[in-house]
């Protein structure tokens, strides 16, 4: 249970006006919650102790409402501050922010058990949304990147299909023109088989016919040798003949011509 800080008014007393010192610009560890970590790490320890009550006491009514009403004023500020706050404000802004109120409100000695224990709940709420938003964005980002990814694999996925079903129908094509060309080769591999069955009786005619061929050229040309060997004999002969007929008109003539001078003598 926190100590409740709360002002107090004495009318025995003498009115009596106190100074005090300006509240410290950075709190010391001893006034920063231990036992919270993160950005509450830094929140001010609720003081456990009364300040001194001789101080307050010694206050006139009218400097003890002041008082009073400064720190009211400074409890609506940081309550219209933290109520209005953004969800994108930084929870260490906040906890500065209540730490300076808590300051002025420890140097005013107000009671404001209720306040922080409010403000406590408030920022460790915050500080809790702030860690699930950045959870929650650090898993928004790691979907996104699933989602983009998944987007970029379902495209790959639809190139890879396209080019599955187009290198399929050209596999079958092709493997439809070679059942083509396979019925063709079996086709002509067996006209083939006739045409060198054919092939090889023709040789065997060629190799007959070139005999025979080769036997008549000899034939013809033993002929026209023996022909030329006749005609060169004609040749030959025909002059003989020729020569013989010029001296058988040569002796006719002078048988003539003694026909003739035997004839004169009668």
């Amino acid at each position: 249970m926190r100590t409740r800080l709360s002002f107090r008014r004495h009318q025995s007393h003498p009115q009596k006006k106190l100074i005090f010192k300006d509240p410290p610009a950075v709190q010391a560890e001893d006034d920063v919650v231990g036992e919270d970590t993160g950005p509450l790490f830094l929140l001010r320890k609720f003081p456990n102790n009364s300040p001194d009550s001789s101080n307050f006491n010694e206050l006139s009514p009218d400097s003890s409402e002041l008082y009073a009403s400064t720190a009211l004023s400074v409890k609506k500020l940081i309550v219209s501050e933290l109520s209005s706050s953004r969800e994108d404000v930084e929870v260490e802004t906040m906890v500065e922010l209540s730490n300076r109120a808590f300051e002025t409100m420890d140097w005013l000695g107000a009671d404001y058990a209720d306040l922080y224990d409010a403000v406590r709940t408030l920022l460790s709420n915050c500080a809790q949304l702030s860690s699930a938003k950045s959870e929650l964005q650090s898993h928004q980002n790691d979907e996104s990147n699933a989602i983009s990814y998944r987007d970029v694999l379902q495209h790959r996925c639809t190139e890879a299909f396209e080019a599955l079903a187009g290198s399929l129908a050209e596999y079958r094509e092709a493997e439809k023109q070679l059942g083509v060309l396979n019925t063709s080769v079996s086709k002509h591999r067996e006209v083939l088989r006739k045409l060198e069955k054919e092939l090889a009786q023709k040789r065997k005619e060629v190799a007959v016919l070139e005999g025979k061929w080769k036997h008549c050229l000899e034939s013809h040309l033993a002929i026209k040798n023996e022909k030329k060997e006749i005609a060169e004999q004609v040749m030959e002969k025909r002059k003989i003949v020729q020569m013989t007929e010029r001296r058988c008109d040569e002796v006719r003539a002078g048988v003539k011509r003694c026909k003739e001078t035997l004839s004169s003598l009668c």
